[in-house]
Protein backbone atom coordinates (compact mmCIF):
# COMPACT_ATOMS: atom_id res chain seq x y z
CA UNK A 1 0.00 0.00 0.00
CA UNK A 2 2.88 2.21 -0.68
CA UNK A 3 1.90 5.38 -2.74
CA UNK A 4 4.23 5.72 -5.50
CA UNK A 5 4.24 8.92 -8.10
CA UNK A 6 3.91 8.67 -11.49
CA UNK A 7 5.07 11.65 -13.71
CA UNK A 8 4.93 10.45 -17.23
CA UNK A 9 2.28 10.91 -19.84
CA UNK A 10 -0.80 10.36 -18.16
CA UNK A 11 -2.56 6.98 -17.15
CA UNK A 12 -5.40 5.60 -18.63
CA UNK A 13 -7.97 6.19 -15.79
CA UNK A 14 -10.36 3.45 -17.05
CA UNK A 15 -7.69 0.75 -17.20
CA UNK A 16 -9.02 -2.44 -15.57
CA UNK A 17 -5.38 -2.95 -14.43
CA UNK A 18 -5.68 -0.03 -12.49
CA UNK A 19 -9.02 -0.45 -10.67
CA UNK A 20 -8.53 1.20 -6.47
CA UNK A 21 -4.80 1.58 -7.86
CA UNK A 22 -4.79 5.27 -8.80
CA UNK A 23 -5.62 8.22 -5.80
CA UNK A 24 -6.15 10.98 -8.20
CA UNK A 25 -9.34 10.96 -9.76
CA UNK A 26 -8.33 12.66 -13.61
CA UNK A 27 -4.82 12.63 -12.78
CA UNK A 28 -2.67 16.11 -11.66
CA UNK A 29 -2.75 18.16 -15.27
CA UNK A 30 0.89 19.84 -16.00
CA UNK A 31 0.50 19.14 -19.43
CA UNK A 32 -1.09 22.40 -20.04
CA UNK A 33 -4.29 21.71 -21.63
CA UNK A 34 -7.24 19.12 -20.36
CA UNK A 35 -6.00 15.59 -20.20
CA UNK A 36 -7.46 13.20 -22.53
CA UNK A 37 -5.80 9.73 -22.75
CA UNK A 38 -7.17 9.00 -26.42
CA UNK A 39 -4.28 11.69 -27.72
CA UNK A 40 -1.20 10.68 -25.93
CA UNK A 41 0.55 7.57 -26.38
CA UNK A 42 -0.23 5.03 -24.12
CA UNK A 43 3.50 5.13 -22.60
CA UNK A 44 2.62 6.32 -18.37
CA UNK A 45 0.16 3.77 -18.63
CA UNK A 46 2.70 1.24 -19.51
CA UNK A 47 4.80 2.34 -17.01
CA UNK A 48 2.14 2.66 -14.18
CA UNK A 49 1.42 -1.03 -14.96
CA UNK A 50 4.47 -2.19 -14.58
CA UNK A 51 4.56 -0.75 -11.10
CA UNK A 52 0.76 -1.51 -9.92
CA UNK A 53 -1.31 -3.54 -12.04
CA UNK A 54 -3.55 -5.07 -10.65
CA UNK A 55 -2.93 -8.87 -9.43
CA UNK A 56 -6.40 -11.10 -9.18
CA UNK A 57 -5.51 -14.40 -8.41
CA UNK A 58 -4.94 -15.95 -12.30
CA UNK A 59 -2.01 -18.16 -13.04
CA UNK A 60 0.60 -15.93 -14.22
CA UNK A 61 0.64 -17.51 -17.76
CA UNK A 62 -2.10 -15.98 -18.62
CA UNK A 63 -2.31 -12.88 -16.17
CA UNK A 64 0.65 -10.08 -16.05
CA UNK A 65 0.74 -7.76 -13.09
CA UNK A 66 3.06 -5.35 -11.30
CA UNK A 67 5.77 -5.69 -9.64
CA UNK A 68 4.73 -3.93 -6.85
CA UNK A 69 0.86 -4.90 -7.61
CA UNK A 70 -0.55 -3.56 -3.78
CA UNK A 71 1.17 0.28 -4.40
CA UNK A 72 -1.41 3.15 -5.05
CA UNK A 73 -0.36 5.52 -7.52
CA UNK A 74 -0.86 9.21 -7.81
CA UNK A 75 -1.00 10.20 -11.70
CA UNK A 76 1.47 13.40 -13.11
CA UNK A 77 0.96 14.20 -16.19
CA UNK A 78 3.62 16.53 -17.87
CA UNK A 79 3.38 15.92 -21.70
CA UNK A 80 0.84 17.92 -23.33
CA UNK A 81 -1.73 15.77 -26.09
CA UNK A 82 1.20 16.10 -28.62
CA UNK A 83 3.37 13.95 -26.43
CA UNK A 84 5.57 17.70 -25.63
CA UNK A 85 7.28 17.97 -22.33
CA UNK A 86 5.49 21.14 -20.91
CA UNK A 87 5.66 22.01 -17.24
CA UNK A 88 7.55 24.91 -15.64
CA UNK A 89 10.39 24.51 -13.72
CA UNK A 90 8.02 25.49 -10.86
CA UNK A 91 5.98 22.43 -11.74
CA UNK A 92 9.10 20.05 -11.76
CA UNK A 93 10.81 21.51 -8.98
CA UNK A 94 8.53 22.64 -6.99
CA UNK A 95 4.60 21.71 -7.39
CA UNK A 96 5.30 18.14 -7.95
CA UNK A 97 7.42 17.32 -5.05
CA UNK A 98 5.09 19.14 -3.19
CA UNK A 99 2.23 17.40 -3.98
CA UNK A 100 4.80 14.21 -3.35
CA UNK A 101 5.28 15.22 0.33
CA UNK A 102 1.57 16.32 0.72
CA UNK A 103 0.45 12.21 -0.57
CA UNK A 104 2.85 10.62 1.75
CA UNK A 105 4.43 9.28 -1.40
CA UNK A 106 7.52 6.93 -1.06
CA UNK A 107 8.83 7.16 -4.41
CA UNK A 108 8.91 9.20 -7.77
CA UNK A 109 9.24 7.41 -10.76
CA UNK A 110 10.00 9.07 -14.23
CA UNK A 111 10.40 7.15 -16.94
CA UNK A 112 11.24 10.66 -19.31
CA UNK A 113 13.98 12.29 -19.75
CA UNK A 114 16.27 14.31 -22.71
CA UNK A 115 16.86 12.48 -25.75
CA UNK A 116 20.28 12.31 -27.06
CA UNK A 117 21.66 13.87 -23.65
CA UNK A 118 23.70 10.76 -22.10
CA UNK A 119 25.77 11.24 -18.46
CA UNK A 120 29.22 11.57 -20.39
CA UNK A 121 28.48 13.84 -23.54
CA UNK A 122 28.50 17.15 -22.53
CA UNK A 123 30.00 17.97 -19.23
CA UNK A 124 29.41 22.22 -19.67
CA UNK A 125 25.68 21.17 -19.71
CA UNK A 126 25.99 18.46 -17.04
CA UNK A 127 27.53 20.87 -14.65
CA UNK A 128 25.55 23.92 -15.99
CA UNK A 129 22.26 21.74 -14.90
CA UNK A 130 23.21 20.30 -11.44
CA UNK A 131 24.82 23.91 -10.27
CA UNK A 132 21.13 25.17 -10.60
CA UNK A 133 20.31 26.22 -7.37
CA UNK A 134 16.48 25.12 -7.94
CA UNK A 135 17.48 21.91 -9.16
CA UNK A 136 19.80 21.09 -6.52
CA UNK A 137 16.42 22.35 -4.29
CA UNK A 138 14.29 19.88 -5.46
CA UNK A 139 16.73 16.77 -5.10
CA UNK A 140 17.93 17.82 -1.51
CA UNK A 141 13.87 17.94 -1.08
CA UNK A 142 13.58 13.66 -1.96
CA UNK A 143 16.53 13.20 0.23
CA UNK A 144 15.19 15.59 3.55
CA UNK A 145 11.59 14.66 2.80
CA UNK A 146 11.62 11.02 2.72
CA UNK A 147 10.70 10.14 -0.63
CA UNK A 148 13.12 8.35 -3.59
CA UNK A 149 13.23 9.98 -7.18
CA UNK A 150 14.09 7.23 -9.47
CA UNK A 151 14.68 8.03 -13.43
CA UNK A 152 14.85 5.52 -16.41
CA UNK A 153 18.21 4.45 -17.41
CA UNK A 154 16.49 5.63 -21.57
CA UNK A 155 13.84 4.43 -23.20
CA UNK A 156 14.80 4.44 -26.55
CA UNK A 157 17.36 1.76 -26.48
CA UNK A 158 20.72 3.95 -26.33
CA UNK A 159 23.63 2.41 -24.93
CA UNK A 160 24.35 5.66 -22.57
CA UNK A 161 22.45 6.11 -19.76
CA UNK A 162 20.17 9.29 -20.03
CA UNK A 163 21.63 12.70 -17.82
CA UNK A 164 18.80 12.65 -15.37
CA UNK A 165 19.31 8.96 -14.02
CA UNK A 166 22.90 9.51 -13.63
CA UNK A 167 22.76 12.65 -11.33
CA UNK A 168 24.43 10.04 -8.32
CA UNK A 169 27.34 10.45 -10.43
CA UNK A 170 27.42 14.02 -9.39
CA UNK A 171 25.75 13.39 -6.31
CA UNK A 172 26.28 10.26 -4.46
CA UNK A 173 24.48 10.38 -1.60
CA UNK A 174 21.48 10.06 -3.99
Amino acid sequence: NIIIGVTDSGLDQNHNDFQDRILTDKGIDFGGEDFNVAFIEEHGTHVGGIIAANFDGYSITNNMHGYVYSSKLIDFRIFNNDGNLSPSYQDLLEDIPNQLVASNALISNNSWGFIDLFVNNDLNWWNSLLSNLEFNTHYDSSIYQSYITVFSAGNDGYSESGVLCGIPIMYPEL
